[in-house]
């Protein structure tokens, strides 16, 4: 079968992908280096908060979005992803022009798993020890599923003599000419950007650093994004002096 550049993954799919990794390693930097007291800490709540917008975004364009966007292109068993790893390691397998079995699973995970972080960093705080464990790990695992995807490409990369990570910013890569998107979808990119940034202002403008919350005009929700200092007796303290 032969192959040309064609026109692969569409506009918005590349704008979320990037936009995933920027708030990720933002986030993750923050959560690991900053005290959960310190004002910088909220910052790392923020940032999880406006992906939230992001991750709807996907979700619905995995079912309506163009043919590689949606799940249902890349919808692999269990046993399909063992088959290809076993291919893969005996170098037998074959290019995909959307998303491998390999693959697919690292993008289901990194759709899940961010969701799951920011479910379980809104309900650790205040402090909640379960939750706030259970965050902790996911975003280990994250880390984990973001390590295992940057060795996949560069074994797909190595393997097959394509630049894929060049491909997520062009959006155009190997493949037959019958399975070329007829269009970027600028439209829908449009709206990406305009969702994410607008949940962005609402997230910022209802961000108050005193309380440590942040209050979605509106709506009568507020959320915490950081742990508030414990309370000092005004006269005494907490702790007992000898006379």
């Amino acid at each position: 079968m032969s192959t040309i550049s064609i026109r692969t993954w569409d506009l918005p799919t590349r704008l979320f992908h990037w936009t995933l990794a920027g708030l990720f390693v933002g986030a993750f930097a923050i959560g690991e280096l900053a005290d959960e007291r310190s004002p910088t800490f909220a910052i790392h709540m923020l940032l999880g908060l406006i992906l939230m917008a992001a991750i709807a975004f996907r979700l619905v364009w995995g079912l309506i979005g163009s043919r590689h966007a949606r799940f249902v292109d890349f919808l692999y068993s269990p046993a399909a992803l063992l088959g290809y790893l076993k291919e893969a390691f005996a170098r037998r397998d074959r290019p995909y022009a959307g998303h491998n079995p390999g693959s697919s699973w690292a993008i289901y995970g990194m759709v899940l798993l961010p969701t799951l972080l920011v479910t379980t960093g809104i309900l650790s705080q205040p402090k909640n020890e379960l939750f706030e464990d259970l965050h902790e790990v996911l975003g280990k695992v994250m880390l984990a599923a973001v390590i295992a995807h940057l060795a996949g490409l560069a074994f797909h990369t190595w393997r097959h003599r394509e630049n894929i990570a060049l491909s997520m910013i062009t959006g155009k890569r190997a493949g037959p000419p019958e399975q070329a998107i007829p269009s970027s979808h600028p439209v829908a990119a449009v709206v990406f950007v305009a969702l994410v940034a607008g949940w962005a202002a609402v997230v910022l403008r209802g961000h108050d650093p005193v309380a440590k919350v942040v209050r979605v005009a509106g709506s009568g929700v507020t959320i915490p994004v950081a742990e508030k200092p414990p309370k000092v007796d005004g006269q005494r303290g907490h702790q007992d002096h000898d006379d």
